[in-house]
């Protein structure tokens, strides 16, 4: 952290999304807090492992190159073959992963062409409540 500190660096929120947020969803946001807040307050410390936390991200896949075409020859003061992954992904999928503060729970990742909806979602929430138990 002085590290951090000695270089100048600031630790940013995204602020704009607050800026997104209906008067509506702020009240919700705002409330929601309050209503942690006074849990933490009333259980301490054990309120802090009941506590789930998820997120969702897209994870890109490619077709790796093997080996046989990556080689050629080179002698011993040549220098290093650098590569890059210039090929467009394979395709990308939806991950949801969900942990709490023992470690991950659930890595959900929806099948190809599966459509994101509220359906979906509860589909892994029901997957979430099974590895929960």
């Amino acid at each position: 952290m002085a590290i951090i500190d000695a270089l100048g660096y600031l630790k940013v929120c995204a602020r704009w999304f607050l800026r997104s947020l209906t008067t509506k969803h702020r009240r919700q946001k705002k409330a929601i807090c309050s209503e942690l807040l006074e849990c933490f307050d009333t259980e301490g410390e054990t309120f802090l492992f009941r506590i789930v936390t998820g997120d969702e991200t897209w994870a890109y896949h490619y077709e790796p190159e093997t080996k046989r075409q990556s080689m050629g020859w080179h002698h011993p003061q040549s220098p290093r073959k650098k590569t890059f992954k210039i090929t467009p992904s394979t395709g990308k999928v939806v991950m949801n992963i969900f942990w709490d503060i023992d470690g991950v729970i659930l890595v959900d990742v929806m099948a190809r062409g599966e459509t994101i909806n509220s359906d979906a979602y509860i589909k892994t929430l029901q997957k979430l409540k099974h590895c929960y138990r």
